[in-house]
């Protein structure tokens, strides 16, 4: 039976302390759900970069700023789905101290 019901993947948090100044070998985060809304809050005083590949820088995130992608507002024709894959992989590289990076996202 069909649910049109949002539910949230495990809020994830990176230390600052465990940022690495290049990318890991290994993901710091693979999306347990096809997820269409994804957040990365960085509570560090300093920048970081994220990587969907471990290798290509893909996005620039501010220190104290947020990074939101809702994938269901670029999904075109309407009526089509657009998601993150389940599984998919984030890097983060970055220095600095604060609190860290926060994920977290939402799938149906």
């Amino acid at each position: 039976m069909a649910q049109n019901t949002v539910k949230a993947i495990p809020l994830t948090t990176i230390t600052s302390a465990a940022l690495p100044a290049a990318y890991p070998a290994v993901p710091q985060v693979t999306l347990p759900n096809a997820i269409f809304f994804l957040r990365i809050v960085n509570n560090t005083n300093q920048h970081i970069h994220i990587s969907f590949d471990g290798v290509t820088d893909h996005e620039y995130v501010i220190k104290d700023q947020v990074f939101e992608i809702n994938t269901q507002t670029n999904s075109l024709p309407n009526n089509k789905v657009s998601l993150f894959a389940a599984r998919e992989t984030i890097f983060i590289k970055g220095a600095g101290g604060g609190t860290g990076v926060t994920i977290s996202g939402y799938y149906c």
